[in-house]
Formats: C-alpha cells, structure tokens, sequence
C-alpha cells in the first residue's frame, strides 16, 4: 500500500509540475529597413546570411511577394544558405517561403543531431509560376537549437514562427503511465 500511495504523489508531482506554458512568437521583418543584416536584431535568435529586402525597391515582388507587409528576407548570397541559431531550444519552427529552387528545412539540437526535416511541396513557387508563393515550411521536435534553410536556387522567408518551451506529455500518457505503474504496483503486493 505503501508503494501505491508513493506512485500516486509521485505521479501527481510530475503533472502538476510541467513546464510554464510556451511562447510563440512571430518575426515579420516589418520593423527594420531594407539592406539590414538580421543577426542579432531579435532577441533570443540569430540570423547568418540573413538580409532583408523592401517590395518595390530591393526585392523582386513580382516574383517573391511578402506574405505579410512589405519586407521579407533572402540570403544574403544567392542560392546561399540562411541559419537560425535559438538561445534557448525550441520545440516547433515555421517560415512563408517563395523559392525557385527546391527548398529544405532541417532543425538540430545543440549537439548537431537531426531533429527534423521538411522540403518544399515544389520545385518553385514564385508567382509567375503555376504554385502559389508563400508556401508554409515547418519542423518540430524537443530541443532544437538550430535551424537551416537552404534551396537549390534563390528563396525569400516571411512571417517566421517558433515556439519556445519544452515537449510535454499528453495528460492521457501521464494517466496510461500511472495506471500501469498502479497495476504492477499490485501484483508485488
């Protein structure tokens, strides 16, 4: 009986101790001005290669239209490589991408493991083409520290989204847990 209260409280500790609830914030590139190197300008991300672009000067809206506003971002060399590195690991990562290339997205944790990968529905999707621009790419998993972007040609990304926080049981996995710890807990007895 001992051990069935033991695995009650500890059970109930480990649900009523899960992780603040997580952010989701969002990047659109709207408050800096065109020919800025992004880097370091947002807290908790950096960007390498990063540049953004204005529509109607510096970026080809024609072809590569922001999803939202009138700045996105591309590499600051073409058919280049854009990387995300995150202060604190995060748990998911989407971008808006318009590419004229296969495009790629691979998330890493700080010891360079493969988190997760995702591709482009495409080929190309810049809008003289028949997909529509601004497609949604994303990865997700625990512990992501870095994320890279590359195409097999030229992309711009817009509206970046990432999640910060940890991955968390689902309240039924915690119940199944308990349940069959409950269960063995009585065959001992």
């Amino acid at each position: 009986m001992r051990v069935v209260r033991s695995l009650l409280v500890a059970s109930l500790v480990a649900f009523v101790a899960q992780p603040a609830a997580a952010a989701v914030i969002t990047i659109d590139f709207e408050d800096l001005f065109e020919n800025d190197e992004v880097a370091t300008l947002y807290p908790g991300v950096t960007f390498s290669n990063a540049l953004v672009l204005t529509a109607g000067s510096g970026l080809n809206d024609l072809e590569y239209p922001p999803a939202s506003g009138t700045n996105a971002a591309v590499a600051l060399d073409p058919n280049s490589v854009i990387e995300l590195v995150f202060g604190t690991p995060i748990i998911s990562f989407e971008a808006l991408f318009t590419y004229n290339g296969a495009l790629s997205v691979e998330a890493f944790t700080s010891g360079g493991t493969l988190v997760d990968s995702a591709a482009s529905l495409h080929g190309s999707n810049i809008a003289s083409g028949p997909n529509a621009p601004n497609e949604t790419v994303g990865v997700s998993g625990g512990g992501i520290t870095r994320v890279r972007l590359s195409a097999q040609g030229d992309f711009s990304l817009d509206d970046v989204t990432y999640e910060t926080g940890t991955v968390v049981p689902e309240p039924t996995t915690l119940a199944l847990l308990l349940a069959g710890a409950l269960a063995a807990a009585r065959r001992r007895a």
